[in-house]
């Protein structure tokens, strides 16, 4: 048996066809480990289960075949995940921590838009 391999958000994959995108979340869902990664500015589900091209930031492209050459006793022992980070990843990390915040201009104009149609004003909801 194969010992799956572990992504984490932060860490950049390569896809044959979508190019290379940026881990954002990694969950469950129905048992099966998902990742979400951002390709080109548009968030594709991936199979976790599949040896995807784990590409570093700032050094060349790990080839998805480094697991396939471990001996049985070897793939019984998981080996810890690897951690490749992309040289923004400090950076984002460090803003997220600070609570830097920017204002998504489309969310605060659908705020406005309800304030001014008044949809949620107490006489209303009566």
């Amino acid at each position: 048996m194969t010992a799956a391999i572990r992504y984490q958000a932060g860490q950049r994959l390569r896809h044959p066809q979508f190019g290379e995108g940026l881990v954002v979340e990694v969950h469950t869902d129905r048992g099966r480990e998902v990742l979400e990664v951002v390709f080109q500015g548009q968030l594709r589900r991936l199979s976790a289960s599949r040896a995807w091209e784990v590409v570093d930031g700032s050094g060349p492209a790990t080839p998805p075949s480094a697991v396939a050459g471990r001996s049985e006793r070897a793939a019984a022992e998981p080996d810890p995940p690897p951690r490749s980070w992309h040289a923004q990843g400090d950076d984002l990390i460090e803003r997220w921590r600070a609570g830097a915040v920017v204002p998504a201009a489309h969310f605060d104009l659908r705020l406005h838009a309800e304030r001014w149609a008044g949809w949620a004003e107490p006489g209303r909801l009566v």
